[in-house]
């Protein structure tokens, strides 16, 4: 079986194993879960139970929307690239369940389950970090931001760039994972993973447009 095909049933897979699980947990969650929580972790509005399908149904959209370029796209590499995409696909996986297993173990509970959401996001951005450059090596080089009549990068510029981006998100990850389970207040976490991925994304971005200059 190619890896292209076993990269299609892992989607699949995961599809229904995400989906399994909170048709599962739904019904036994409380009709009310923390929507929102302030610095200290304590909840400041409530939301329905539905704001639990969040994060399974992004991750249903973005599958489909991988399962559409990985027909689409040309796929080059063997196991290697597997098991850089299947890392990608499993923890994505993870990371959609953790809302509504979080709302489920901790009922009321914001504080834990701020932590829980970050921590789960900081080990998808290892795994994001991780893949990338492998991934990067398995399809052709794009740019992936600058102005318009930026130069195409050559396969070793990119795969340098890819390089360094992956360092910084896997190292984003730990941050925030240790900052999740560590930092006094549950909300530190948050705001270093959102803030660190602007700074990321605008330092990437910069970074490719010197890298990139004629």
């Amino acid at each position: 079986m190619n890896p292209r095909t076993k990269l299609g049933l892992l989607l699949l897979a995961t599809l229904l194993f995400v989906w399994t699980v909170v048709v599962l947990v739904y019904p036994l969650l409380p009709e009310t879960v923390p929507a929102h929580m302030d610095a200290a972790g304590r909840v400041t509005r409530w939301g329905s139970k539905l704001e639990v399908l969040s994060l399974p149904l992004i991750f249903t959209f973005v599958a489909l929307l991988a399962a559409l370029l990985l027909y689409a796209a040309p796929l080059e590499g063997g196991e290697e690239v597997f098991r850089a995409a299947a890392a990608f696909v499993l923890w994505g996986g993870l990371f959609a369940v953790l809302f509504p297993l979080g709302a489920l173990w901790f009922p009321g509970n914001g504080a834990a389950l701020t932590r829980l959401l970050s921590a789960g996001a900081g080990l998808f951005l290892v795994a994001v970090g991780w893949a990338l450059p492998v991934l990067s090596r398995s399809t052709p080089t794009r740019p992936l931001c600058g102005l318009p009549g930026q130069p195409v990068p050559t396969p070793e510029q990119g795969a340098r760039l890819n390089r360094r981006f992956g360092a910084l998100l896997a190292l984003h990850g730990v941050l925030t994972l240790v900052l999740a389970l560590a930092a006094p207040s549950p909300a530190w976490a948050g705001v270093y993973l959102v803030a660190g991925l602007v700074v990321l994304a605008a330092g990437f971005c910069s970074l490719a447009g010197r890298g990139l200059r004629p």
